[in-house]
């Protein structure tokens, strides 16, 4: 048996690898197992990474998904990244 890696990057480049619930299976396996998450995010739909223990836009994509939903997803996100700094 492998031993538990200290954290999961998921980032497809925009390549569609990680759409329908792929991204939140493997988060949700992760958090089941307390391995942190950190997720660079392509398309319109973030909520496909919710839960993600910590998501990483370039400036552009913060900038276009910091309103209504998005941003409570991005307020859950640093919550976390909040968690772990402690």
């Amino acid at each position: 048996m492998s031993p538990k890696p200290s954290a999961v990057v998921l980032s497809d480049y925009g390549k569609g690898c990680f759409g329908g619930r792929l991204s939140l299976a493997i988060i949700e396996w992760c958090n089941a197992y307390g391995i942190p998450t950190v997720v660079d995010p392509k398309g319109d739909d973030w909520s496909k990474y919710d839960g993600a223990t910590i998501i990483t836009p370039n400036f552009a994509e913060w900038k276009a998904h910091r309103t209504g939903g998005r941003a409570r997803l991005l307020g859950h996100v640093l919550h976390h990244h909040q968690d772990l700094a402690q």
